[in-house]
């Protein structure tokens, strides 16, 4: 593919989102700067400066599919198009552009919703935000995320994101909230399969999953365990599967089952133990590992390069561990980029 056959493509997908700018100001192509932008956030940056940081020192990079006709852009230059974007455009284009670029994606889509720390205002009396992602665990990307609503929850939030994505293909893991026959029917009408984890709040499906696979006679086979570690900790699952269900779907009714799955999750951190069960109601393909996607939340313990700007919220105390290099300053660069970057690349002079 040439480099004018990408940047149409490209383009196409921010088509609806106005350029703010006007006469000197917009020197730079509109549509290179947002790319750039792309660039840079997946690797890290959280600002204009680091923007402007990327550009400088990827520039030979960059022009392997960029023009790039008035060098590398600023920081102000940068600043200036993010103030001025309108958010209602941008946020309509970013899930076009995250529609268009999820349209291959296979394998597993974990979704799970997540309350952005900080992001309430007691001033105002508003609480705080609620976000819910959908996050491609191949791809290791978030691949669709939407806000819930005001005065409503998770589960009503869940539909909307799932009309974002292309789920052919596609295995949909999600936790107990949103083991709902609506969801689960739309994930199937879109082409996609699912593996939900069961809890009381499917009382009556959850009380004869439960029973059956604590009877003593049950016949069902535990599979090789799965161990892996992550940070400080090191995590066994061990997945039971049992696909002769003719009598759940006989009393439940529950769209396209093929199965039903428990998986046995035992914990090692900070010199304790701790064990927890799932259930699991389940489609074919989901039955090929099911002890991969047994756990519903991935993005707890992941922080994933995600299509969107870091933002405060998803920094704890101390450095954040995308960064390749510590902010030592916050304040706006006295003297440009170069100066306020001394010390953080090596090879780009300071001023």
């Amino acid at each position: 593919m040439s480099r004018e056959e990408m940047l149409e493509q490209f383009s196409e997908c921010w088509e609806g989102l106005d350029d703010p700018r006007s006469g000197n100001a917009a020197l730079h192509d509109f549509h290179e700067l947002l790319l750039i932008a792309l660039c840079a956030v997946l690797s890290g940056g959280q600002g204009a400066v680091d923007m402007a940081l990327f550009a400088k020192a990827k520039e030979p990079f960059l022009r392997g599919f960029l023009k790039l006709e008035n060098g590398a852009p600023s920081h102000d230059t940068f600043s200036r198009l993010f103030r001025n974007l309108d958010p209602e455009q941008f946020r309509a284009s970013f899930q076009r552009f995250i529609a268009k670029f999820s349209e291959g994606c296979q394998g597993v889509v974990a979704i799970d919703g997540k309350v952005l720390r900080r992001s309430f205002d007691r001033a105002s009396g508003k609480s705080a935000l609620c976000m819910v992602s959908a996050w491609g665990c191949e791809q290791r990307l978030v691949l669709a995320q939407i806000a819930t609503d005001a005065k409503s929850n998770e589960i009503t939030a869940v539909p909307k994101l799932l009309e974002m994505l292309a789920l052919k293909d596609t295995i949909v893991t999600a936790d107990a909230l949103h083991c709902q026959r609506d969801t689960a029917a739309q994930i199937v009408e879109q082409g996609g399969e699912y593996a939900l984890a069961l809890k009381a709040n499917q009382s009556a499906m959850y009380d004869d999953v439960k029973l059956f696979f604590d009877d003593p006679e049950c016949e069902a086979v535990a599979g090789p365990p799965l161990v892996e570690t992550s940070r400080d900790r090191i995590e066994t699952r061990t997945a039971t599967v049992w696909t002769d269900i003719g009598w759940i779907e006989k009393s439940h009714r529950w769209p396209a089952l093929a199965a039903i799955g428990r998986v046995v999750r035992v914990r090692e951190a900070d010199g304790k133990t701790t064990s927890e069960t799932a259930l699991l109601p389940a489609q074919p393909s989901a039955l090929a590992r099911p002890a991969q996607h047994g756990r519903p939340k991935p993005l707890a313990d992941r922080k994933p390069l995600a299509l969107e700007a870091r933002c405060g919220h998803e920094r704890g105390p101390g450095q954040n561990p995308a960064r390749p290099w510590p902010r030592k300053s916050r304040r706006a660069p006295p003297h440009g980029a170069q100066r306020h970057a001394k010390g953080r690349l090596q090879g780009l002079p300071a001023r």
